[in-house]
């Protein structure tokens, strides 16, 4: 970073780095040539405007945001970020920002100096750089989870509970279908955010492991999925054989269970007078640990539904009443317990699932 004495025009002109000087207020006052490169930008589409009006990446304005009140006279923050060049391949930026006062009029401004580093680091530090900038992301990307899944089901609820008060007047058939209408849209979204809370708990969550009943396990599921009347019509086999006890993370296989037992349920074909719809479920020890299979003699799965079926809001049919995160949260949890899960499905043939869970 150059010292004061040296901030003319000329000078930046020259230099290699990208340059810009930014008021106290983040409006640009200089963008030297080789900036203007860098971000592909005209000087009359960057001197006076706001710093955050630039098409720059977002971590440049944010480290000028979080740091620049922060700064005093002569000092210097730094940050390396990793971005894309115009070729698509990752570029390493050394980051500088310095704070100038101004004694004779008492104003301020910054300069950041952006150097290209791709070149003067090796594979250990480049690697080193991308595994900081991923871990970073990922935890902003958990931070957001978090907060759209926990708050904004406060509100919902208040609309939903608004307008079940709402239902309870003498109301026309218009109103009542509006109402109606609002609470079905509501609970969809409702549901999602749950959905996303547990996908954010199992990124998270620190689970405890302890000895699996899995006859009281399957019996919650099964209690929990009672309410739907698709229970009624199905005839749900059970084979549990453990010669010995099997220890894990119980929220973490509820979760399997429910989701898989679910749709074992719900995608049924149209059997006609006295058949019946069938669930098998097998839970054994396999070499790797546990084994879980479920089967049913439902309406199979399409090779083209099974390449996209683990997708996060992928939904196989058109179902208004499904979010696509049931499937999801399973090949979550399946990774985080370093797992593997294995479909095999024909249309018309029903579907087996197959998970097998490391001890």
């Amino acid at each position: 970073m150059p010292s004061t004495k040296q901030l003319d025009q000329p000078y930046f002109d020259r230099v290699s780095d990208s340059v810009l000087i930014i008021s106290g207020e983040g409006t640009v006052q200089y963008a030297n040539p080789a900036f203007l490169k860098l971000s592909d930008h005209k000087e009359g589409d960057v001197i006076g405007k706001p710093i955050d009006a630039l098409s720059m990446d977002e971590a440049f304005n944010y480290f000028f945001w979080n740091n620049s009140s922060r700064l005093k006279d002569g000092k210097t923050f730094s940050l390396q970020v990793i971005r894309p060049n115009r070729e698509g391949k990752l570029s390493y930026y050394h980051v500088e920002l310095m704070a100038v006062d101004e004694s004779s009029d008492n104003s301020r401004y910054f300069i950041m100096v952006i150097r290209d580093i791709s070149r003067a680091l090796d594979k250990s530090e480049r690697f080193r750089l991308l595994e900081s900038e991923l871990l970073q992301a990922t935890n902003t990307l958990k931070h957001l989870l978090y907060k759209s899944s926990h708050d904004l089901r406060a509100p919902i609820a208040s609309i939903k509970g608004l307008a079940t008060l709402a239902r309870k007047n003498k109301l026309d058939t218009d109103t009542l279908n509006y109402l109606d209408l609002i609470l079905t849209n509501s609970s969809k979204m409702d549901s999602l955010l749950y959905d996303l809370r547990k996908i954010y708990t199992i990124y998270l969550g620190q689970f405890k492991k302890e000895q699996i009943d899995f006859k009281k396990l399957l019996a919650k599921v099964l209690k929990a999925l009672k309410h739907d009347s698709l229970l009624s019509d199905t005839a749900i086999d059970t084979n549990i054989q453990l010669e010995t006890p099997y220890s894990g993370y119980r929220f973490l296989l509820e979760r399997i269970f429910w989701n898989l037992v679910d749709n074992a349920l719900r995608y049924r074909k149209c059997h006609t007078s006295g058949s019946t719809h069938r669930v098998t479920i097998n839970i054994e020890r396999c070499q790797k640990g546990l084994s879980v299979s479920i089967h049913d003699n439902g309406k199979g799965i399409s090779q083209y539904i099974q390449s996209r079926m683990f997708e996060m809001f992928y939904k196989g049919e058109h179902n208004e009443s499904r979010n696509g995160m049931g499937l999801f949260i399973v090949k979550t949890v399946i990774e985080k317990l370093n797992g593997s899960i294995e479909v095999d499905s024909e249309p018309g043939k029903g579907t087996k699932v197959k998970v097998t869970l490391p001890e």
